[in-house]
């Protein structure tokens, strides 16, 4: 799930994996182990730099990517606005 939102949003920004390196300091190996969904990032530090890079999320993308862990961190689950935002893409 977080492999195809990553690479969707790496291509509308015309970025290679190399790109991504070089932007967030992530080794192109690892990212491309991420958008091949052979691992979820898990470290907050690696989300908030792909997000951020990205375009994307903080909270979502960390959402989905502990969904592919399958467990949702407990600081999402009791953030009021996260839930909510949550709740409102019902």
């Amino acid at each position: 799930m977080i492999g195809q939102m990553l690479k969707d949003a790496r291509k509308e920004k015309g970025y290679t994996m190399s790109d991504i390196q070089e932007i967030t300091g992530i080794k192109a190996p690892n990212y491309c182990h991420y958008e091949s969904e052979m691992v979820a990032p898990v470290d907050h530090v690696i989300i908030v730099k792909l997000a951020n890079a990205l375009g994307l999320d903080v909270d979502a993308l960390e959402f989905i990517s502990s969904l592919d862990q399958g467990k949702i961190p407990e600081r999402l689950l009791q953030d009021k606005g996260f839930m909510e935002k949550l709740y409102s893409m019902v």
